[in-house]
């Protein structure tokens, strides 16, 4: 269930069979609808401008990776009120993934023809700027330490497991036990949240932890967790010690 109700939803899609599959999609959910389309930058600037939607859908594949232009003018113009997931119906339109992070994108994300991946993306985009509640503020502050810990750790925000692992980080600094949460408790959690399976999770959060050993020395990892050096030649990270040590550094 999405929090918002009714979301507004403009597509900027080159793609004729991704934009019908990703216009298919978000027929069927209740509270979302698309209220225009163009895969044309002014065209896209000017529907912002007259219709005030909540959530652009944008791709990079589009005008030869113009849109990342598209995207910085529309954030600056509308303050960030338009949320905006990137996604490519090509492989052309991966090149601009990072600029469009640093243009204002809030999130990327691939096969948004797939239903589970859609709805997960609305979910993600739709609850920022909404005023917050205790719980909710609690959440947030834990939801930026996770950002700024994985940004550390060289996890690029497009991966497909980041926003899992992050989840999976903040619900088990946020838990009321003193005892940690169980992997597959926390990967359930998460699967019912963005509407998907918990092997589909775990496999995502198993990549994200994979690229971030791939990427980065051992001795950097727990020094950016723990904030001192630690002896790590015997060291093996898993991705439930990740969660673990990040979630108990929130926690003290």
């Amino acid at each position: 269930m999405l929090r918002n109700k009714n979301l507004k939803i403009i597509t900027a899609i080159e793609d004729v069979n991704y934009l019908k599959k990703v216009a298919g999609n978000i027929s069927q959910i209740n509270e979302a609808s698309v209220i225009a389309s163009s895969k044309y930058s002014t065209d896209i600037i000017d529907l912002c401008r007259v219709l005030s939607p909540d959530i652009l859908i944008c791709d990079l594949s589009a005008e030869n990776g113009s849109m990342t232009t598209t995207i910085r003018e529309i954030c600056k113009e509308h303050k960030c009120s338009v949320k905006i997931i990137a996604t490519a119906s090509s492989k052309s339109g991966e090149a601009h993934i990072s600029d469009s992070i640093d243009s204002g994108a809030d999130i990327f994300m691939e096969n948004l023809d797939n239903p589970s991946v859609l709805r997960s993306s609305l979910q993600i985009v739709s609850r920022h700027g909404r005023e917050l509640s205790p719980q909710d503020k609690s959440e947030s502050v834990a939801a930026q330490k996770a950002d700024d810990i994985l940004h550390s750790l060289k996890l690029p925000i497009y991966h497909s497991g980041y926003v899992f692992l992050k989840r999976a980080i903040t619900y088990n600094a946020l838990r009321t036990s003193k005892l940690p949460m169980e992997s597959y408790k926390i990967y359930e959690k998460i699967s019912t949240e963005f509407d998907t399976t918990s092997r589909h999770v775990e496999r995502a959060i198993n990549s994200a932890v994979a690229f971030i050993c791939k990427h980065s020395d051992k001795d950097d990892i727990l020094f950016s967790i723990l904030g001192y050096s630690v002896k790590s030649s015997s060291f093996s990270l898993t991705a439930r010690e990740l969660i673990l040590m990040i979630s108990e550094q929130f926690r003290l």
